[in-house]
């Protein structure tokens, strides 16, 4: 019987060795980014089955709560708290990109999605709101037919590598899908399922008891029986199948099959279970070893086996059964969300970056909306002379951060100083920023704009191309302490005498680690400032901070102008919370919860690089004079980064 279905099992094996050859860097950077996180993970129909399996696997390998959901879930009640990763195959699911939408106007966490080809909706989506990541894995061999196969197995491949990269366990699937097999299920083949499992799959009902590294297995098998048609499926792993569900056994245990998927730490209860059972119940058992993830990629292996097992006994196709003419009418309706006026949406992300609540009472929301309202006709009228700009996470994108700046940051600094405003640079990096601005702005300029490196601690002007390094760490027996702590250990550091600056692993939670590095400090009597930003944490030696690059400029445009100031960082521990506490503070991310001060103004989904560059392009300039004009209906693809 050599069904459509039967070829892409057949194709497996080429499916599995082409996963292992994908470039997983791109996959890595989002697993990098939501690493610390608790996730939703956005799957429709097929893609709900990698959907499920990605949330189980961010739970198992971070320890942060995972959960899948479907994209009417996200799009009635939006992430507030967790990062979203939405998967589609094809990137063209009309609900997935709703929901991918919703996701990242809410700006709740990380926000990305995986496909399986290039340039779909949901890559244009990604420039849209730029902060977002779409990764990709491209190929005819990651193709579906009626059933998602291919790029089911695909993604989970794809992302357990990717997880054990930003763990640092490396490579540790088997080369071949053979030798997959021997080590999960001890054969050399998962084909053998298909007519061992004939038997059970071949009863009116199916009952499927599994193992919780088998939860994701459970979902794709009930989502495969329903779709094509291959019979009545209910399920429940061991312990859960105890509490009642046993009683369908009881009442039709004649008319159903039990298939059991056993992982290696639940054998002895697996037995005692199916022992327990009736002798007129038809049982198949499969037992699946090794870590907890290669359990549930196996797992999935076996499902779509033991689809084919039912659609022989049914004769059904699995992979072609036909799609009836309502059903095409139905995934046409699309997600119906509800238009949402960009005004209304832009004050309620405003006010959300200032409280992270979406339940106010009416009076909080009437004073927030109040405050918002103010804020606005402070920027419409103030008389901006200087630029003071945070460069990590404002300038630069924290994933492009060892890159030159863009071509729109470019553009957008040139035209400031073009037209008059001086401009100053608050960073905690050394001669990097400089070399990286030099390349940006026309060398006339250089010597009117002001660089604060290293958190202040060496104030120049960009014309100075020397190195300003300034001497050795002073407290080597700090250094070392900082170097040896358990929490500490994997992370990069670079120090003078100025700061101690403690890169973090990708792993490594920055609220954890400032707790970490203020523990050190204490045990030592320091009293160094610490302040972190998206990609480190830093320990400041001096009194000396990011204030300093303000007070220059102002000092240069007297009184009578304002000197805004641009970060990314507004909330401890941040790095920016003295730059951008002020009334003429604006951040590109976090905003302080402040009334009056350190607002987020960009539309809704626009943050970092695009929100600067919204800022910046929302600047009207006359004589030497600045005023940012900001219009609460703006959209945020007009400013792509």
């Amino acid at each position: 019987m050599n069904t459509k279905y039967r070829r892409e099992l057949n194709a497996l094996e080429e499916v599995y060795e082409a996963a292992l050859r994908v470039d997983i860097k791109p996959v890595v950077q989002l697993i990098e980014r939501i690493s610390q996180h608790s996730l939703i993970a956005v799957g429709s129909g097929g893609s709900y089955s990698t959907a499920s399996f990605a949330a189980d696997l961010h739970e198992f390998k971070t320890g942060h709560v995972g959960r899948p959901a479907t994209p009417l879930e996200v799009i009635s009640s939006s992430p507030k708290t967790a990062a979203t990763v939405c998967f589609s195959a094809s990137g063209r699911n009309r609900d997935i990109g709703v929901a991918f939408q919703i996701a990242a106007q809410a700006e709740a966490g990380p926000v990305g999605a995986m496909v399986l080809s290039a340039d779909t909706p949901l890559h244009a989506l990604q420039k849209r709101y730029s902060y977002t990541d779409v990764v990709e894995a491209s190929g005819s061999v990651f193709k579906d037919g009626f059933l998602a196969v291919a790029s089911m197995i695909t993604s989970a491949l794809l992302l357990k590598r990717a997880y054990d990269a930003v763990l640092g366990y490396g490579e540790t699937l088997p080369s071949e899908l053979e030798d997959f097999a021997n080590k999960t299920i001890g054969r050399n083949s998962f084909s053998y399922i298909r007519e061992t499992a004939r038997e059970v799959t071949s009863k009116q009902y199916l009952s499927l008891l599994f193992s919780p590294t088998m939860k994701s297995t459970a979902i794709d098998l009930e989502s495969r029986f329903v779709e094509a048609a291959l019979g009545a499926i209910h399920t429940a792993d061991f312990r859960n199948f105890g509490h009642g569900r046993h009683h369908w056994i009881a009442k039709r245990g004649g008319n159903t099959g039990v298939a059991a998927l056993v992982g290696n730490r639940d054998e002895i209860l697996a037995t005692r279970t199916l022992n327990l059972l009736p002798d007129n119940v038809e049982t198949w058992r499969i037992n699946i070893s090794g870590e907890p993830d290669e359990q549930s990629i196996a797992g999935l292996i076996v499902g779509l086996y033991l689809s084919e097992a039912a659609g022989l006994s049914v004769g059904i196709d699995p992979g072609k059964p036909g799609v009836p003419g309502f059903g095409r009418k139905l995934y046409g309706l699309g997600p119906g969300a509800l238009k949402r006026k960009p005004s209304d949406l832009n004050r309620q992300s405003a006010i959300f970056r200032k409280t992270a609540d979406v339940s106010l009472i009416d009076s909080e929301r009437a004073a927030w909306e109040m405050a918002h309202q103010d804020a606005i006709a402070i920027w419409n009228k103030a008389p901006i002379k200087a630029i003071a700009f945070d460069y990590d996470g404002t300038l630069c994108d924290s994933r492009s951060r060892f890159e030159p700046l863009s071509s729109h940051i470019k553009d957008a600094l040139t035209q400031v100083v073009e037209n008059g405003v001086l401009i100053g640079i608050a960073t905690g990096r050394g001669p990097s920023a400089g070399e990286a601005l030099r390349q940006c702005l026309p060398a006339k300029h250089w010597p009117n704009v002001v660089m604060g490196y290293y958190n202040g601690a060496v104030m120049t002007t960009l014309d100075d191309d020397h190195d300003p390094l300034i001497g050795p760490c002073e407290s080597e027996e700090l250094l070392v302490a900082l170097k040896t702590h358990p929490v500490l250990v994997g992370c990069d550091f670079h120090s003078n005498a100025a700061q101690i600056a403690i890169r973090l692993s990708a792993n490594l939670d920055i609220r954890e680690t400032v707790s970490a590095v203020n523990s050190v400090l204490l045990s030592h009597g320091s009293s160094a400032t610490v302040t972190a930003s998206s990609h480190s944490v830093d320990v400041q030696f001096g009194k000396f901070s990011k204030i300093a690059v303000v007070d220059q400029l102002q000092a240069t445009i007297g009184p009578s102008g304002i000197v805004m100031r641009l970060g990314d960082k507004g909330v401890w521990p941040g790095n920016d919370v003295e730059l951008l506490e002020s009334p003429y503070g604006l951040s590109v991310d976090e905003a302080s919860r402040h009334t009056g001060n350190c607002w987020a103004l960009a539309p809704a989904g626009v943050k970092g690089v695009q929100a600067t560059l919204y800022y910046l392009r929302a600047l009207k300039f006359n004589r030497g004079i600045a005023t940012l004009v900001l219009k609460p209906g703006d959209r945020g693809n007009v400013y792509a980064s």
